[in-house]
Parts: C-alpha cells; structure tokens; sequence
C-alpha cells in the first residue's frame, strides 16, 4: 500500500458542490481534503462565500472562502448560467452537494424527484439549515440562529464566563461550528448513500443543520430521560473547570478520583485539601464553589505551559487555551503536519489547515486527484434496489473499544444506520459513563444509554493472553475496530493495527483521542473542553472583555461525528483498494478544522479576536431578551434591505439615517442592541420568530432541551423520537441524516439490558464456540 493511496483514501470519487453557505462548502473541503476531486460550481458574479468575513487585511480575499475553497476546482457551468453544461457534469460525478433553498430547486432543475429521474446513479446531498422538510424547511437560519435552534446556545457560558457575567445573554460558539457540523453531517450522509449504492442506486440525502447540531449537544437532551433539566446556570462543573494563570487560562477537568488526587499533589498537599470531609468524590462535588476559590487563586499563581507540563505528567487532564498563533506554530501540531502551504489567488502562499485525521503515518493531501490505479465504472442504474426500510450500512460490523463519550457517540452514528456495534468491556473496570460524575454534578450514574443504545456488549479481559485472542477472533469477522484510548494503549495490550492486520488484512481500525497518535504530546489526557483549549476554539469564543469559552458536551459529539463520517471514508477507500487502513484521528485538531479561517488569518498577520455574538459584516445580531424568564431571540440581519424591515417593525429610533447601512450598524452595536432588545423584550421570542422569518429575517428562539424535544418539525423529521428504556419512555436524538431508499436510521432501543448480555450472540452464533469453551474462558477470568 503506498503512502500516495493513504493520503487520498476517496480518490477515484467525484463531487460537485453548488454552495452558497459554509455547510456545504465544508462537506467539499472535507470530501477533497481525503481525496476526491471536488469541482465547486459558481454562478455569475462568484459565490456569496467569496464575500463573506473575515477578510485577509489588505486584500479582497475572504479568509473562510480561501479555507473552504482548499484544494477544490472551479467552474462557470452553474444551472443558472448554463444548464446544460452544468447537467453534463453531474452525469460524470458520483455526489452532488447543494444548499439551494427549498423554494428555488425546481427552478435550477435541483428538485430531488427530477434530480433522481435524470441521473439514477447520483447521490445528491441537499445541506439546508432546517432540512428539505417539515414547517421550517423555507426558514432562514445563519450560524447564531442555529446554535440557538439546536438548544446549545441556551446552555451557554458556564463556568468562569457566567460567574463573572451572570446577566449577559447566552453566547455563541465562535465562526461557524453548527454549520461546520452540519458539513460533517452531510459528509456522512453522502459517504452513507455512496456505500449503499451498489444496491440503492442513488437517492437523495437531507441534511439539516439543525439536526446535526441537535445531535451533537444530545447530552442535554439525554438527561431529560433521567429527569434533569439542564441550564447554564446548573451545568457548570462543580470544581474545575476554565482556570485563570499568570499568562493566560488552562482548562482543568478531574473526572477521575485519582486524577484529583494527583491534582492535590501537584498543588504540594494544600491543608484545606487534605480536610475529611473532602476525600469523598461525592462530597467534593457538593461543595465546588469552595474548592474552586482555592483552585483559581493557586492556578494565578502558576504559568499556563508549565503547570500544563507537570499536571499531565501527573496524569492530570490539563490543557493550555491556546491562541491561534500557539495552534499555528504549535510543537504537538508540527509533528503532526497539519498545516499546508497553499497559493492563495491575490494574496500569495500561506499556511492552511489541513485535515484533524490521516490514514497513515502521512498526513492527507490538499487536494483531490485521479486515483492512482483506474477506478470501476458504477453502473448507470442499480440492478436492483434495496428496501425503503433498510439501512445503508447493513452488514457492516464494528468492534467498539471505546469509552466515555466522543469515541462511543461515532460508533454509535454509525450503528443508527445500520452498523452492528459490539461493544467490549470488563466488569473490572466499566465504561466511564457507567460511573458517577461528581465533578459535573451526576452523584448517580449515568444512564449510559445515550451512547450504547442498539449497541450489543461482551465482556473481554484484554490484559489476559486468551482475551487477545478472543479479540483477534471476533475481528477477523469485523470491518472496522473503533478505539479511544490513548496512544499505545492498544500496542500495549497487543492489539494494535498491525497485530489485527495480521489475522484480517483488510481490517480498518479508528482511533480516536486527545492529541492523536503521533507527537509530543500523544500521551496527553484530555476531554471535550480541553480538546476546543488545546485547538484554539476555546480561545476565540466568549465575551470579548471576559475569559475564553468553556466547550463542552458539543465538543465530544463533534469529534465522534467526525469519527463517523472519516469511518465511511475508509470503507470506501478499502472497496476501491482491498485494503485496511489505521485512522489516527485528534480530537483537538477537530476543534482547529473549527477555526481554519482565524488560523488562515493568523498566518497572514492578522490577530482575530473574541467577539462574543458579534459579527463582522452583520448587525444586529445576537440573542436579544424576549419577554418571560431567562427568554431569548436569536436574530441576524445580513443586509440594509433586511434592516429596513427590521426598523420598521420596531419603528422610533430605529428610523435613524446612521443605521441604514452595515457600517452604521457596525459603528453603532452597542447602541443598535439596546434599541433591538428594548422592543424584543415585550414580545415572546416564538411569536417574534415567526414573525421576522414571515418578513426574510433570519431568526429563532433560544430553545432549552425540552423545546427542541417538543418541536413538532424536528418530530415531523423523527429527528427526535421516543423510545422506551428500562419500562421508561425518553426522548432519543436520530442520526442526522435522511435518506430516500435506504431509509432506515434512529435508535430503536436503549443501552444492553447486562454487561455482556450478547455474548450467546457473538461467542456462540458468530465464533461459534461450546458452552464448555465460554465457561472455561469465564472461571480464568479472560470472559468477566
């Protein structure tokens, strides 16, 4: 296998990409960034993206748009300008992706029915921020609006940004995270219909931002099932948490009693720490408040790269929030190679993320090419279709190692479309999630359930020899072997790559952990916060005059949606191949992927900044008080036509000349808020919504968990269903991803009712092994 073929495993794929916002420019950048040829279609006078902030100083060049457009090609042959040519290219291409607004598809000959009919082979993937059905399918919905949507704005800031700044409203994440995970999703849905193609033919695929924003922050939406509901004022962790140094902020996260303890050691055994009543997990997470004054004032006494250094090498989970130009000339993210020099049109060569995974030693290319080897012609029309009901990853099974929360979430997207997840544990150490969580405030277990759901489990000791084996033989019935540990764990234990390799050649493992497998810091411990700290996500969100932005469930989910999509990738890179591959995926390098266009602009000499809810080039935007408790709107006005109409519904002041133009507005934000959110806050935030998308406006209310569970679009999309755990009905979070022939997604039901509960299953049915062989592998303890 050559390093050439690793570095572009979706080489031989051919996409078309018709976008105008930054979701569906970013399932391109991905798809070209592994190795398919993207060819972005503009119409007359460019894409909007190409106008979009931040700009490079002193040039023209939009920093987003240059991020996105890496290692695409261009053309003119838009259905707009040229139908023909434009059809000529989809009938040589195996995906389509679009965002064109529900109402305007049928005008560009972009209606899924007509689209299908015309091009039977095509997988055609539509990225819109409410979906292609359902009452909101024709609403607007930029990056604020969304996050608000999804119910992750609400829950925003906790920790040190809210004690500091209790009254301000709900923040968003910085750029483009629920876009950019709305690419992911369409990445995954895309790569989920390209495999199923054989069978299926082609189909449509709908995306909704929404939903994959929904899915990412489903932790909140899991713990109505355990009957808590969860705001920012109660999400905090109870200690720990966003730090402050003498030079800037770490991220500290003891979830693990040892890991406090070796905290309390690094700290020299203070005597408030050594008190009885604080020895106990549980009683620690009772009295956070307390433990965090001591915490603060003995971390501002430390600097942030030292006490980083000898914390981890404690084993303590610590991570620096690093600026953009840390992440950029990082020591973890050169040895890794993460960043590529690219020639940017009217500006000259400048350093670009590439990608947060790879599939070799190698990093991936920027950039699509031929396949090195022909590639099979696809047949024009499948020979036969699957069942409307099937799933498109039926037959594909996974060997699940991982634990806590951003490995298990991957698997778990894939096992929703149809994947078959065995999970493997030990009764001598369970799965985190099946322990209290003191430090987040969990005094009882988890339910577990929101990441195992549909999963089946076994029980294997992987330090025994014979457990080894036992490994080695289900995988040799395995596609893929999914594992979250950190780097050489699974070396140690003697199933590494190479070793499953041996005895399934074409075995695809992923790897999923803080800070990859490679570089000086591959043996860092880490979690979600702590993955956007290191990345430079953390840093750039919050309140412009306040400490950097605590990141946290969303973080996790969008590593392992991730992990989801580049997991497809491999198994159509091992279709065209026959060969396995090892995907070392870093999570902090997820949270770099987030901010591509800051770190672009970093290299060019600029300095990007917190901002808050502000935007570059839109005002107003932001979450305004609506009238009721805790109530918000999000609203975003892109244009001086929209503000017109944006005045005149609020009329007075509003008619000010200085506000007609964007550059008034942005002159006058502070100003322009207070105006905005006196009117907003006599009004109920559903009932403004309505009426703004009624007049073009982008806008949304700030959803707790229990309205986006209640919202009948999102039950019209079975994007949230209901199903019953333990006798118990809950509200589960679908995969974010509809497709029209293989139809099938969702959870059906909850966590395995035992840990190894499937073991007649998978011992007896799959290896074939007597009851005498099990019971003999149980009384030596390799089966516990």
């Amino acid at each position: 296998m050559s390093n050439a073929d690793l570095s572009r495993p979706l080489a031989g794929i051919r996409v078309v990409e018709r976008a105008s916002g930054p979701a569906a420019a970013y399932a391109g950048r991905l798809m070209a960034t592994l190795g398919a040829e993207v060819t972005a279609v503009e119409p007359a006078g460019g894409s909007s993206l190409r106008r979009a902030e931040p700009f490079l100083s002193g040039t023209k060049v939009s920093a987003l748009f240059a991020y996105l457009s890496a290692g695409k090609k261009f053309s003119s042959a838009d259905p707009q300008v040229d139908r023909p040519a434009f059809e000529a290219l989809l009938d040589s291409v195996d995906i389509l992706i679009e965002d064109v607004p529900l109402r305007d598809k049928a005008a560009l000959g972009l209606a899924p029915d007509a689209v299908e009919e015309r091009f039977s082979n095509l997988v055609h993937v539509s990225v819109l921020p409410f979906g292609a059905t359902g009452p909101k399918a024709d609403w607007k919905g930029e990056e604020i609006n969304l996050i608000h949507a999804s119910g992750e704005g609400n829950l925003l800031p906790n920790g040190l940004s809210l004690d500091m700044f209790p009254e301000r409203p709900p923040l968003k994440i910085h750029g483009n995270f629920m876009q950019f995970q709305g690419g992911v999703g369409a990445m995954l849905g895309g790569l989920a219909a390209l495999w199923a193609r054989p069978t299926a033919g082609g189909q449509f695929v709908d995306i909704s931002v929404q939903e994959c924003g929904v899915v990412v922050g489903l932790f909140a939406i899991q713990q109505l099932g355990d009957g808590f509901k969860e705001r920012r004022q109660s999400r905090s962790f109870r200690y720990g948490g966003v730090m402050p140094c003498k030079d800037g902020f770490v991220e500290l996260l003891t979830i693990e009693d040892k890991q406090w303890r070796s905290f309390v050691t690094l700290m020299g055994d203070p005597e408030w720490a050594k008190e009885e009543g604080l020895q106990d997990p549980l009683a620690r997470g009772r009295r956070g408040e307390e433990i965090n004054r001591h915490l603060r004032a003995w971390t501002a006494t430390q600097t942030c790269d030292d006490l980083v250094t000898r914390g981890q090498a404690f084993g303590v989970p610590l991570a620096k929030y690093a600026t953009p130009a840390e992440v950029l000339d990082g020591a973890q993210e050169n040895a890794r190679k993460i960043f590529a020099s690219v020639k940017i049109d009217g500006v000259g060569e400048r350093r670009v993320f590439v990608a947060p995974y790879r599939f070799g030693p190698e990093p991936l290319a920027l950039g699509g090419s031929p396949a090195s080897a022909p590639v099979p012609a696809q047949p024009k029309a499948p020979v036969s279709s699957a069942p409307a009901s099937g799933r498109p990853l039926a037959g594909v099974r996974i060997l699940d190692f991982t634990i806590h929360a951003a490995g298990p979430f991957g698997t778990h997207m894939l096992g929703q479309l149809g994947a078959e997840c065995i999970k493997v544990e030990t009764s001598k150490r369970l799965d985190m999630f099946r322990r209290p969580h003191p430090v987040y405030g969990r005094m009882e277990p988890s339910t577990f359930a929101h990441v195992v759901a549909d999963k089946k489990s076994i029980r294997i000791n992987v330090k025994k020899p014979e457990g080894v084996a036992l490994v080695k033989r289900i995988a040799m019935k395995a596609d893929i072997v999914a594992e979250s540990f950190r780097a050489g764990v699974m070396d140690r234990l003697g199933i590494s790559f190479a070793e499953l390799a041996k005895v399934k050649q074409d075995i695809i493992m992923l790897s999923s952990c803080a800070c990859g497998q490679t570089g000086p810091d591959a043996h860092f411990a880490g979690y979600a916060p702590l993955f956007a700290a290191w990345g430079g996500l953390g840093t750039l969100s919050g309140y412009e005059d306040g400490p950097p932005l605590e990141i946290r469930h969303v973080m996790d989910h969008s590593v392992g949606l991730n992990a989801a999509s580049v997991a497809l990738a491999a198994l159509n890179f091992r279709r065209r191949t026959g060969q396995g591959a090892h995907v070392d995926l870093a999570a902090r390098e997820i949270a770099s992927a987030l901010i591509g266009e800051a770190l672009l602009q970093t290299d060019h000499g600029d300095e990007p900044q917190r901002m808050g809810n502000h935007h570059l080039g839109m005002a107003p935007h932001g979450a305004y008080p609506a009238k009721g408790e805790d109530c918000w709107v999000s609203i975003a006005v892109v244009n001086d036509d929209e503000w017109r109409v944006l005045a005149g519904l609020i009329g007075g002041a509003a008619a000010d000349p200085c506000l007609a133009t964007v550059a008034g507005r942005l002159a006058s934000r502070d100003r322009l808020d207070d105006l905005v959110g006196a009117w907003t806050r006599n009004h109920d935030a559903e009932e403004i919504a309505v009426l703004l998308q009624q007049n073009g406006i982008a806008a949304h209310a700030s959803w707790t968990p229990e309205m986006v569970v209640a919202d009948p679009h999102m039950r019209e999309r079975a994007a949230i269903r209901d199903i019953v755990v333990g006798g118990v009905v809950r509200p589960a979070v679908s995969v974010p991803v509809r497709l029209s022939k293989t139809s099938g997604r969702g959870i059906e039901k909850g966590a395995p009712a035992a840990l190894g509960g499937d073991e007649d299953y998978v011992y007896g049915e799959l290896l074939g092994m007597s009851r005498a062989e099990r019971s003999a592998l149980e009384e030596a303890e390799v089966i516990i």
